[in-house]
């Protein structure tokens, strides 16, 4: 692993719990067939290898092996831990998104969700975007999901309680501007099991970027920007890209 960012939060302790609180299997899957769709709508490479950037825990790379050889990346030992046990058929490393060299061409890369939000400053998404450039293969795709920009963010208290997998939880999060572009997402979980209830709280920071600077982020690193989807065609909207 090379670089040096700062995990984002406590994931030894949200990774125990995070599928539990945040992944609904049937969206995912949903949702992964989209992104497969659009790969092969604009994939002009032979390749069979995708690689899942910021990978979590593994839901979509769980889907993306049922058609390709996945390699899924991440931060936190704790999540790609849960990744290997779920998906035992990828390759999964612990790298810096914004900071990686692999030995691999791919011929797709996806990184979903918002991660590409917890890069420090302009400088640290536009070093992550290159990277991704230099490991796909000519004609290749990358789709790339902003963690909403300046120009759409919003604040917003989320709160859900709920009982799955055999856990009892609770959690509130707060999501509000810390300063100019930057986002403080403040998190609140209750975690009972049995007859034990953890408490925990944990702190992210997300940097907002405009909509001007991503697209100008991923032409500077020669990429084509095939389609912007918005919130209502894909979660948290998408660039589609080739290279």
């Amino acid at each position: 692993m090379r670089g040096a960012t700062k995990m984002p939060a406590n994931f030894q302790n949200i990774a125990d719990y995070y599928d539990a609180m945040y992944v609904e299997p049937k969206e995912y899957e949903e949702e992964t067939e989209k992104v497969i769709q659009l790969i092969e709508q604009y994939n002009q490479s032979d390749n069979t290898r995708i690689l899942d950037i910021a990978c979590g825990t593994g839901e979509q790379s769980l889907y993306l092996a049922k058609h390709y050889q996945v390699t899924g990346i991440d931060l936190s030992k704790e999540m790609l831990e849960k990744a290997r046990e779920k998906v035992p058929a990828a390759e999964f490393l612990e790298e810096d998104m914004l900071d990686f060299k692999l030995n691999h061409r791919y011929k797709a890369a996806v990184n979903l969700y918002g991660s590409i939000g917890f890069a420090e400053n302009l400088q640290r998404m536009e070093n992550g975007i290159r990277c991704v450039w230099e490991c796909l293969e000519e004609g290749g795709v990358l789709i790339l999901t902003p963690w909403g920009t300046k120009e759409t963010f919003a604040e917003e208290i989320v709160a859900d309680c709920r009982e799955r997998d055999g856990l009892q939880f609770c959690r509130m999060e707060t999501v509000k501007r810390a300063s100019g572009d930057k986002v403080e997402v403040e998190m609140f979980h209750l975690i009972g099991k049995g007859l034990a209830v953890q408490q925990f709280h944990h702190v992210q920071h997300i940097t907002l970027f405009s909509e001007e600077e991503y697209k100008n982020a991923l032409e500077k690193a020669g990429f084509t920007i095939r389609a912007r989807l918005s919130e209502q065609e894909f979660r948290m909207g998408a660039f589609v890209c080739t290279k």
